[in-house]
């Protein structure tokens, strides 16, 4: 199958470079810049992203890029073009101010194929601390703007595939004219096919679980939600004896606010998700169970939490619920059930790895940057990393709710939940008002509260005492029931 070769240097719009391509029907990698997979016969052209670094910082992202100039169509973008420039021969410089916000093409060489369709003055968008100051020899300026006489610059030599390079993002709605730009590299010059579809894209991930797992037989964390639907959907097609299971960790009887909803993994309502997991499990044909946690769920997240709470400290329950629950009790659980399995999944946007060199198993961040959830997976242990399987890794949360409309699971348009309670905190804590002061750092009063648990570190809205100047939660006194305030500039969080 066709693919295009993204090489990440850690820019914020490498996923949305990722998506415009495969909005033109062809299939993408995103990968490491130093990860290009030089044998792969089905790259039919590479795109070096935007980064945070200058070609000249000592920490900046360097690849060899003999491995595909000249025998692959070659773009690069911002960093990628100056890196493309510095590496060549070329010159890149600090600009005088940094290059931000909204230019306009002011030559621009319409016969060039990167070109083709452009209309002259067409909006750019640039953000740039560096500029290049010289191209290397043999390579020639395509496009300029008042201020960037290299806006654009390519190698169109006789012999060896063409390089092209830009110091505006194409991948952004602000250029214009981006969207053809993408189209003209990566259908006209690097020759997709544009075959490549949601349904194609299954496939794909079908025939890497297959060659992943075997014959594994798989118990899936299900929570009801759009990812984990769509990793039972992908693991029952590669032909895996997959099984559903729930956590049921609300205690029967619990008293709660109103305010809850159903928007959230601890939930009085968490029955709508056990039904909406059911369902699922019936559409595919997979067995299903649920497995009541309530008890350790209890005793485990919600003690922690609420010791952390009243201790002055923001706690975090997805990570201990990860750790301890969902990837240690479930599992675990079921297995004392008499279920049997080889693997554990689950629909999170993160990746495992196993490191060659250590025998180590490593958490690595999914490519969505947006959706990344591998900080709330970091005290997973070497066992539960071993036996665990994250299909979703390497996908975005575009291209999983397609994949749930193409497979017309009903959870395709389902929101995600959005925090681990919906409801009053106090709900969980069951502290009884006490009385105590908002202070300065000074000890000036400032105002009263019920209690410093019902605030946290950065909180600025809703502490409802007036100021010359915003206030900010800099800090408690949790022995004097105190809640420390600041002005911006005492702020740790800004």
């Amino acid at each position: 199958m066709q693919k295009i070769i993204i090489l990440d240097f850690g820019s914020q719009t490498t996923q949305l470079i990722g998506r415009r391509v495969r909005e033109l029907d062809t299939f993408c990698e995103i990968l490491p810049y130093n990860k290009f997979p030089k044998d792969d016969p089905d790259v039919i052209g590479v795109i070096l992203s935007g980064s945070p670094y200058s070609v000249h910082d000592p920490e900046a992202f360097k690849v060899d890029l003999s491995q595909f100039m000249g025998r692959l169509p070659v773009l690069g973008i911002c960093y990628g073009a100056q890196y493309i420039s510095y590496s060549n021969g070329g010159r890149v410089e600090k600009a005088d101010s940094r290059e931000y916000g909204r230019a306009h093409l002011q030559t621009v060489d319409i016969s060039n194929p990167l070109f083709r369709g452009f209309e002259q003055h067409s909006q750019v968008w640039m953000s740039h601390g560096d500029t290049i100051t010289a191209i290397p020899e043999g390579f020639e300026v395509i496009a300029s703007t008042a201020d960037v006489k290299y806006a654009a610059y390519c190698s169109m030599q006789t012999t060896g595939a063409p390089l092209f390079a830009v110091q505006f993002h194409p991948e952004v709605f602000h250029t214009l004219q981006g969207s053809l730009l993408l189209k003209n590299f990566v259908v006209d010059i690097c020759g997709s096919r544009q075959d490549w579809s949601a349904a194609s894209f299954v496939d794909t991930t079908v025939a890497e679980l297959k060659a992943q797992l075997g014959d594994d037989r798989v118990i899936l964390g299900l929570s009801g939600g759009v990812d984990s639907s769509v990793t039972a959907c992908l693991l029952k097609k590669a032909g895996h004896h997959v099984i559903g299971a729930t956590m049921s960790i609300w205690e029967k009887g619990r008293s709660f606010s109103r305010l809850s909803t159903a928007d959230a993994c601890f939930s009085p309502h968490e029955e709508q998700d056990i039904a909406a997991a059911r369902e699922i499990c019936e559409i595919l044909d997979i067995p299903y169970h649920t497995v009541d946690c309530s008890e350790i769920y209890k005793k485990t997240v919600l003690a922690n939490f609420k010791s952390e709470y009243l201790s002055g400290r923001t706690p975090n329950p997805c990570v201990w619920c990860n750790a301890k629950i969902k990837f240690q009790a479930l599992p675990d659980a079921a297995r004392q059930a008499g279920i049997s399995f080889d693997k554990f999944a689950t629909g999170h946007y993160a990746r495992i790895l196993p490191d060659a060199e250590t025998k180590r198993y490593r958490l690595y961040r999914g490519i969505d940057s947006k959706k990344d959830q591998s900080y709330f997976l970091y005290r997973l242990d070497q066992k539960q990393l071993s036996t665990t399987l994250f299909p979703l890794g390497d996908k975005t949360k575009d291209e999983i709710r397609n994949i749930a409309r193409s497979a017309g699971l009903p959870v395709s348009d389902k929101p995600d939940s959005q925090d681990f309670y919906s409801g009053d905190i106090n709900d969980i804590l069951q502290a009884s008002p006490k009385p105590g002061h908002f202070v300065l750092k000074d000890g000036t009063v400032m105002g009263d509260h019920n209690g410093f648990w019902n605030y946290t570190i950065g909180q600025r809205k809703g502490l409802g005492i007036s100021a010359p100047a915003p206030l900010y939660v800099i800090g408690f006194d949790k022995d004097k029931n105190n809640v420390i305030v600041g002005f911006e500039d005492d702020n740790v969080c800004h």
